[in-house]
């Protein structure tokens, strides 16, 4: 990483791009105009969702894979690596899609994919299927990700795009945390596949809410 930074050259802004006034300022700024500009909001209230109550799947795949498959380590390993290779075929994929198509009907089918694949790797007892699953909701878990971070970017107005994609990453982190803890009370009271199932049933909810004026934003 180190390397890597070393070769990028930094480019001098220009008196129009700098950023005057104070850190709490410009925090009351670019959180007015993140939330302020209509299409920016929605696809952060869309996030929330999917952080908070489909991204902490993944911190429960350990006791998917007890409860399940009987299994151990080596199960819960073999699920998450299935995940993992998803994500950067997921990311291939994106990379190489033409830039010049919407990236919006990207954000949405992933979303509503992942949802479904999620919900059946909840409840599936045959672990061959739940490998297949995995893969599929990795691929689709990194698609809406970077697609949704993407579109933000491309949206906001270069000197708030920094602000704007820090809400996206504050969003993506602490609505995991709170999801996880979210989902392992509904598994507490109801069964952990139960409690997955309800928290993704609430992020699509959230989705079929937003769809709508979602696009009808992008437009």
């Amino acid at each position: 990483a180190l390397l890597f930074l070393s070769t990028l050259r930094c480019v001098p802004r220009s008196p129009a791009q700098a950023v005057a006034g104070s850190w709490s300022r410009q925090l009351v700024e670019g959180a007015r105009y993140t939330f302020g500009e209509p299409l920016i909001r929605r696809l952060l209230m869309l996030h929330v969702a999917s952080a908070t109550l489909a991204r902490p799947f993944l911190d429960f795949v350990p006791a998917l894979a007890t409860q399940l498959f009987q299994g151990g380590a080596t199960h819960a390993a073999a699920l998450t690596s299935a995940s993992g290779a998803g994500a950067v075929a997921g990311g291939l994929w994106l990379a190489q899609r033409d830039t010049r198509r919407p990236l919006l009907p990207v954000v949405l089918g992933a979303m509503a994919a992942l949802a479904a694949l999620l919900i059946a790797l909840a409840w599936t007892p045959w672990f061959a299927v739940s490998l297949v699953l995995a893969l599929a909701a990795g691929f689709c878990m990194i698609t809406r990700a970077a697609a949704m971070q993407t579109l933000i970017q491309a949206v906001a107005t270069p000197p708030m795009r920094g602000r704007a994609v820090s809400f996206y990453a504050l969003i993506l982190n602490a609505g995991s945390i709170v999801g996880a803890l979210v989902i392992g009370a509904l598994a507490e009271m109801l069964g952990l596949s139960w409690g997955l199932t309800i928290a993704i049933g609430a992020a699509l909810l959230a989705w079929w809410l937003l769809k709508t004026p979602l696009q009808r934003a992008a437009a």
